[in-house]
């Protein structure tokens, strides 16, 4: 028992390095079980799982179970020594929530209801009874780790089940009360198996920069020109940023074909200047930048960067293919992804609000490829 113990704490221990954010697994493994009950249960006994799991998000799912346990105990409160053994199969439905899902370890909680059919024994006496239909009520927790190809997952869990009844032993208490009315029968059991995941949300790719950019420059522009206090935007343009904007147009002419779409024009009134705020583009499906929206996403960045008083709302949105839950979905994490690569960057994140709008507002019609990728976008609007 001791050195089941110590691996289940070991594979809780291990790296968890991706999760799923949503879509449908499959899993399977290995129980260990043992009666908590009016009897006194001697080694430890064995059984095995399926499981059916649907993650909502990177945190909440929903599974469906199927166990097989063997039980085996002995009954020391008679003049004769009663071996009873039982044979369980159990069909669960249970809620779970994961904790720290960016973090090396992954933790997780659930509860849920189950039904079973069991077959007692009494191998001493010779006699048999089954029950079908008892409820159950199931706790757990376990944690998830990374130790196997993309798309496989490796899992321990620590459960604890309580039967609605006294008889799930085969020996009723002289007294009742706890869960649904029964006494003290429950089960705890150590679970160790794998999952797989057919259909999941991929996570967000780091976007590869394209070639022929000198994206130092664009850094150490940021970095000379960056704001000292805050600007009103509503002011004339000091002597510092329209040496920026010159700057930023030599910069243009190093990108070829990039995607015209809809921008956000800052306007200075006094020196009749202008700052313009792209629209970034994505790759199908994805949160993955167009190669050519990078240089964009850096001109919006130093354009914040240099006024700490400008304030935007991002807004996503995507072509029209795909249904809409999934569309509204995607359109929000766009909106976040480039939220994200702005206040990493340094940008306080209170100056910026994120909204998705799936496949409304398109701005080219979405019969052709070129229509759709402009409908892939996120925009900046000044607040």
């Amino acid at each position: 028992m001791k050195k089941l113990f110590l691996m289940v704490l070991l594979l809780a221990g291990m790296s968890f390095a991706q999760y799923h954010q949503n879509g449908w697994g499959i899993g399977a493994g290995i129980n260990s079980v043992r009666f908590m009950t009016d009897l006194v249960a001697e080694p430890l006994t064995f059984g095995g799982h399926i499981l059916v799991q649907r993650d909502l998000d990177p945190n909440v799912g929903f599974r469906l179970g199927l166990d097989y346990n063997h039980f085996y105990g002995r009954n020391y409160y008679k003049a004769t020594i009663d071996e009873i053994t039982t044979d369980q199969l159990n069909i669960s439905l249970s809620f779970m929530y994961r904790f720290f899902v960016d973090q090396p370890i992954v933790p997780y909680v659930g509860a849920g209801m189950s039904t079973m059919q069991y077959t007692n024994k009494n191998n001493t006496l010779k006699t048999e009874r089954s029950s079908f239909g008892e409820l159950g009520a199931d706790l757990f927790f376990g944690a998830y780790f990374n130790w196997l190809p993309e798309n496989w997952l490796l899992k321990a869990e620590l459960s604890q089940h309580t039967t609605s009844t006294d008889q799930f032993d085969m020996v009723a208490a002289p007294d009742g009360g706890g869960l649904f009315g029964g006494s003290i029968d429950s089960y705890i059991g150590f679970h160790i198996g794998a999952m797989y995941y057919w259909d999941r949300t991929p996570a967000p790719k780091v976007t590869e920069l394209p070639a022929g950019i000198d994206y130092n420059k664009i850094e150490d522009i940021s970095k000379k020109y960056a704001a000292k206090e805050p600007v009103d935007c509503c002011k004339p343009m000091d002597e510092k940023m329209n040496k920026l904007l010159s700057e930023i147009e030599e910069l243009k002419a190093q990108l070829k074909n990039m995607p015209s779409g809809t921008t956000t024009i800052i306007q200075e009134k006094g020196d009749k200047k202008e700052a313009f705020l792209r629209t970034v583009y994505f790759k199908t499906g994805t949160t993955e930048l167009e190669s050519d929206s990078f240089e964009g996403l850096m001109n919006n960045f130093i354009i914040l960067n240099s006024n700490s008083s400008l304030n935007v709302a991002l807004e996503g949105y995507t072509d029209s293919q795909g249904d809409n839950p999934s569309n509204k979905t995607l359109s929000i994490k766009r909106a976040e992804f480039v939220k994200t690569f702005l206040v990493n960057k340094g940008i306080d994140a209170s100056r910026i609000t994120t909204a998705g709008f799936a496949a409304e507002k398109p701005v080219m019609d979405n019969s052709t490829e070129t229509g759709r990728k402009l409908n892939r976008r996120v925009e900046f609007k000044v607040k």
